[in-house]
């Protein structure tokens, strides 16, 4: 009698992670145009708030594109470049937190696979928050010490690296989006 399937093994879930081998040229390449287009696009926005506003429907677009198709690599290196800037992270953070969306796991996990030093930790926390929040504890433990192998002081990381290890039920915790302003000067580091 076959077993019923359990959780993902720990290194089939570290394998599905990592960014794809046989691309690394072509990934670094896209995040290095992306890098170029990101400060093109501030500038012609007329200033980073500007340009703020109009990528944060890109993330919520790029969620959709994953469920019926993909996202070329384009915009992918775009949207993991975009969250360098933490309050672009911290929006998106906010934005899984108001609506725990299975889509966002998706998008994360795609955009973490996309991702290249130093572009990786903030994809890797954004995934394993949206795990967490959603009660998926060991996709949640894999992606977080992922994250944290990229950047040991991550902020974000660290707090949800408390919140894992005090057993927090991510029931319990308020959403961040309630009632919150989504000014720059709160991004967590």
């Amino acid at each position: 009698m076959p077993r019923p399937p359990g959780p993902p093994r720990r290194t089939t879930a570290l394998a599905d992670l990592r960014p794809g081998v046989p691309g690394v040229d072509r990934l670094q390449l896209a995040l290095e145009r992306a890098e170029r287009d990101f400060v093109a696009q501030v500038v012609a926005d007329g200033g980073i708030e500007a340009w703020r506003r109009r990528v944060e429907g890109r993330f919520r677009s790029a969620r959709d594109a994953l469920a019926r198709s993909g996202v070329s690599r384009a915009e992918s290196a775009a949207l993991v470049v975009a969250l360098v800037d933490h309050a672009v992270r911290d929006r998106c953070w906010r934005q899984v937190d108001a609506d725990p969306d299975r889509g966002w796991l998706v998008l994360w996990r795609h955009l973490a696979r996309r991702a290249l030093p130093p572009y990786r930790a903030e994809p890797l926390f954004l995934l394993a928050w949206t795990a967490w929040r959603r009660g998926d504890l060991v996709t949640a433990r894999l992606a977080l010490g992922c994250a944290r192998i990229q950047d040991p002081a991550h902020g974000a990381s660290l707090l949800l690296g408390r919140l894992l290890s005090m057993g927090t039920d991510p029931r319990l915790l308020p959403s961040l989006a309630a009632d919150r302003p989504a000014p720059a000067q709160r991004a967590v580091p």
